[in-house]
């Protein structure tokens, strides 16, 4: 999960591009009780009400000018007012998920995500899965003897980056 600056820096930046983008992008990360997702529903119910008006005509531009600085600037005080305690709470035992590969002698290598440092093991671990997978693969299915030579060379340097990540998980 994102950390709240974070949150808040994409909450501004979508509010300069797209107002509803906000609404949606904020109820994603509100806990369903915290109090700042009764403060964003009003929001969006100005904002919804404004829009109504202006399709039939009832307000002039000015006035949803107006209205609209004023949300705009409701939603920049609601997002600074943020606090972690009105975000989702992360599980702390997410459901373990294994990715698996088994090398060229038989061995079965099992990664568990949630045991991979944040420093990005776990989209090398990941990536290095999907790019053995592919060329044991393409390995099957090639015939030329210059192009398997080539295969088998990149499937043991990533079965060697893949135990270095390994034996850096086990540490």
């Amino acid at each position: 999960m994102k950390s709240l600056i974070e949150i808040k820096t994409e909450l501004q930046s979508i509010l300069v591009e797209n107002i509803e983008g906000v609404f949606e992008t904020a109820a994603q990360y509100l806990a369903s009780d915290s109090r700042k997702r009764n403060e964003l529903i009003l929001l969006q119910a100005r904002y919804n009400s404004l829009k109504k008006d202006k399709m039939r005509g009832v307000i002039s531009n000015e006035n949803v000018k107006l209205n609209l600085n004023r949300i705009t600037s409701s939603l920049l005080e609601f997002i600074s007012g943020l606090s972690e305690g009105d975000l989702k709470k992360v599980d702390p035992d997410p459901v373990l998920r294994k990715l698996s590969y088994t090398d060229r002698q038989g061995n079965q290598f099992l990664l568990h995500l949630n045991e991979l440092e944040a420093s990005g093991l776990k989209s090398q671990a990941e990536f290095l899965v999907k790019k053995l997978n592919k060329l044991q693969e393409a390995l099957i299915l090639e015939s030329d003897p210059t192009r398997q030579l080539r295969y088998e060379t990149q499937i043991e340097a990533a079965e060697q980056e893949w135990k270095k990540i390994m034996d850096r998980l086990k540490n």
